[in-house]
């Protein structure tokens, strides 16, 4: 079946001048999470900070995760529920499954082995827990800065889509009505709405249901 598009495409960075609008650091509004088994040494600190920021000694489901955008996990000692040895590097990896957009900072109080290597590569940034609090405060502004920039967290979800064999013109499509959406400050309730004729299997549409309940999306929608 062809397909034909009158007009100009929406694309993401027609969304330039609503985003130099809108504050994009802004550290109390972004949930982040810490898993740790031990008192985090920096919370308070980080709060100090204006830093939006949770702890909870372990993971019972990885559900509860949903409303935090940065997620900081410890290495060591979390992870009970999963069963397995390497605890949170194991843990690190199965959120990276299921939350492919949220920005994952791993910690660790000392150098790990080699088993833990490829597992922690699903982390977007990997430190030594006893860091001083301005290399934190550094880290967690540029996680912040990451989960609030549209047009990267758009760029990883087209890779998905394409991942999961979404069309080219159909990605052009969904782009289109994202940008329309935002530009008129409405919902995105029944989304996507574009047309019949795309078909889209379960894990494209969970991919994009995580792209409009991004910070990114709720930051530019206000």
């Amino acid at each position: 079946m062809a397909f034909f598009y009158l007009g100009h495409p929406k694309t993401i960075t027609d969304l330039r001048s609503i985003v130099g609008m809108r504050q994009m650091n802004n550290r109390s509004s972004i949930r982040i999470i810490v898993i740790d088994d031990q008192p985090f040494p920096y919370f308070d600190n980080l709060r100090m900070h204006g830093f939006n920021i949770e702890q909870i000694h372990d993971l019972e489901t990885l559900d509860s995760l949903s409303s935090y955008e940065i997620v900081l996990c410890d290495v060591q000692g979390v992870g009970a529920k999963f069963h397995h040895e390497l605890q949170g590097a194991y843990l690190v990896k199965e959120i990276r499954k299921k939350y492919p957009f949220k920005f994952i900072i791993s910690y660790t109080a000392y150098d790990n082995d080699a088993r833990y290597t490829a597992l922690l590569k699903n982390a977007d940034i990997s430190i030594i827990k006893d860091e001083n609090t301005d290399v934190w405060v550094e880290k967690l502004d540029y996680a912040i800065s990451c989960v609030s920039n549209i047009e990267e967290q758009w760029a990883k979800t087209c890779d998905h889509l394409l991942k999961y064999k979404v069309p080219l013109f159909q990605v052009a499509l969904l782009e289109n009505e994202i940008v329309s959406r935002i530009q008129m400050n409405n919902s995105f309730e029944g989304f996507p709405n574009i047309n019949k004729a795309i078909q889209l299997e379960n894990s494209a549409k969970e991919i994009l249901k995580s792209f409009v309940g991004s910070a990114a999306v709720k930051i530019l929608l206000g």
